[in-house]
């Protein structure tokens, strides 16, 4: 029963000492101490883009007469710059390119295959 009561009056001292400073510890009372607060890192800031790049793509996008978004991307260095780069915007001609390249390869990829020599 003794352990009880000594346990109950350590989670009050430890309560008093994270809210309040009124409850003091008997002297010579022993007090578990806390766990010291462990916070994730912070992530480092990425690298930021050349300023020449970036402020080249904010005359480009200021410059366009219509609805625009710019983005450019190092992939080794993991910098990134853009204009209007948050604001979702259709693919449209943008896929064009990587549906073009996949069509090419997979042609490329046919004809190294075949037996004839011809595409």
């Amino acid at each position: 029963m003794t352990s009880h009561w000594l346990s109950l009056g350590l989670a009050i001292v430890a309560l008093g000492q994270s809210g309040s400073s009124a409850m003091v510890p008997a002297a010579g009372t022993a007090v578990p101490r806390a766990a010291p607060v462990v916070r994730p890192a912070q992530p480092a800031r990425p690298p930021q883009a050349p300023t020449y790049l970036a402020n080249r793509v904010d005359e480009l996008g200021k410059g366009f007469n219509g609805r625009v978004g710019i983005a450019v991307r190092s992939v080794n260095e993991g910098w990134s710059t853009s204009w209007n780069g948050n604001e979702l915007s259709p693919q449209q001609s943008v896929s064009k390119l990587w549906v073009a390249i996949t069509a090419l390869d997979a042609v490329d990829r046919a004809g190294s295959d075949s037996t004839t020599g011809s595409a």
